[in-house]
């Protein structure tokens, strides 16, 4: 198995890391991962350990993530992390032009992955989604509320302790991004509202969903209602009956999800 880490240099300069495992030079499909907020994409790797067939699998760590460049914590719009991700399908698509791309997207990466999918010049054969981000269960305060509203009203960069989001979560793993601004969490907020009633209808290839269900982050409801609005005839959900929001990452589940993304990769 190699293991390598690159840069790509997005439109605008800013440089996001990509990493890559493949077991051959002879692989049949590839894969990009994309990881949730606040972690990176170096944990992927085991997909390649365990998926049967011979694929190229790749993660980027999003903008402000892990080792590519941004700032941690805050975009300026909610769609950078989209035009981001287009750009690095478009330059994957152009390279491995003959063999099939699949996106999987874990939390917020999954609701950047659904976005992504909508993008008619992408050329996408299969959406992976674990535990994607369509509504979570955080509750914010009275005091994020405000400053959100202030920050936008006087256009002032204001921060709010991801600590309090963390213990909120049960986290167990530290926080790379240790302050998000208001702006931040607005974006996201669009980003996902975009994903969950908007995308449904839209999606034009075929989507396999696995979902923890002692999910501490993301509303286990939303995920089945975003499920069965989707039109697209070939669809798939995995519910995990131990499984926690980090899949790949539990004991309990990991075998489970990656037999599943397994069978399903193979089918396709």
């Amino acid at each position: 198995m190699t293991n390598r880490i690159n840069y790509i240099k997005m439109p605008d300069g800013t440089r996001l890391a990509m990493r890559s495992w493949k077991n051959s030079n002879d692989f049949n499909k590839i894969i990009l991962a994309l990881h949730g907020l606040s972690v990176d994409g170096a944990g992927y790797g085991i997909l390649n350990d365990y998926l049967s067939d011979n694929h190229l699998v790749l993660s980027v760590d999003l903008r402000g993530h892990g080792a590519s460049e941004g700032e941690p914590g805050n975009i300026d719009k909610y769609w950078q992390y989209i035009n981001d991700l287009n750009y690095i399908i478009k330059n994957i698509n152009m390279e491995y032009s003959n063999r099939p791309l699949y996106l999987l997207g874990e939390s917020i990466g999954g609701t950047c992955a659904i976005n992504c999918s909508l993008y008619a010049m992408n050329k996408i054969d299969g959406l992976i989604l674990l535990a994607p981000a369509l509504k979570t269960k955080i509750k914010p305060r009275f005091a994020d509320i405000y400053a959100l509203f202030k920050s936008y009203a006087l256009n002032q960069h204001l921060n709010i302790e991801a600590t309090y989001y963390k213990r909120q979560l049960k986290a167990k793993e530290d926080f790379s991004i240790k302050t998000i601004t208001p702006k931040f969490i607005l974006n996201l907020w669009i980003m996902m509202l975009r994903a969950y009633y908007t995308s449904s209808s839209l999606i034009k290839s075929p989507v396999l969903i696995l979902q923890g269900k002692k999910d501490n982050i993301v509303r286990f409801d939303s995920v089945i209602k975003f499920y069965n609005r989707i039109k697209y005839q070939d669809k798939q959900i995995k519910i995990i009956e131990n499984g926690t929001h980090s899949l790949l990452n539990n004991n309990l589940s990991r075998d489970e999800a990656l037999f599943t993304i397994d069978r399903w990769i193979k089918s396709h």
